[in-house]
């Protein structure tokens, strides 16, 4: 679907459109800091906090949360795959989940996502009146 730019000219090439989409949404999604900073006040007691690798016990019970019917990730796999057999998850997920705690290392493409536009009210070639939804 065709859409505006800012000076309203109608877009249709689709590499033009994905650059108007990209622009969009860095700005609708990277907000400038807030001018004032929060007061938070210093904690009166420090929390226990267990602070080592977690246990496949603990990946289980993150595993059985897991709320189905939700969309997946770019892995393309569902709370209910994970959920089919939370010990065998549990089992496959504790090396990387290792890994990582030891190397105190995200891999790039967990914080990675696509964004999934969802039209909204009124004239659809603004991306105004889009709503982006990240996946």
């Amino acid at each position: 679907m065709p859409v505006k730019d800012e000076q309203g000219n109608l877009i249709t090439s689709e590499r033009e459109q994905e650059n108007i989409w990209n622009e969009h949404f860095k700005e609708v999604l990277n907000r400038p800091e807030p001018e004032t900073t929060a007061n938070i006040p210093i904690a009166e007691h420090d929390l226990e906090v267990n602070i080592e690798i977690p246990p496949r016990s603990e990946i289980i019970r993150a595993v059985k949360s897991l709320k189905n019917n939700k969309a997946t990730g770019n892995d393309k796999l569902s709370a209910e795959q994970f959920k089919s057999d939370p010990t065998l998850t549990a089992n496959i997920l504790h090396t990387p989940f290792k890994k990582i705690w030891q190397n105190i290392k995200i891999p790039k493409n967990w914080s990675e996502g696509n964004i999934i536009r969802l039209a909204k009210k009124g004239d659809l070639t603004n991306c105004n009146n889009w709503r982006g939804i990240i996946k």
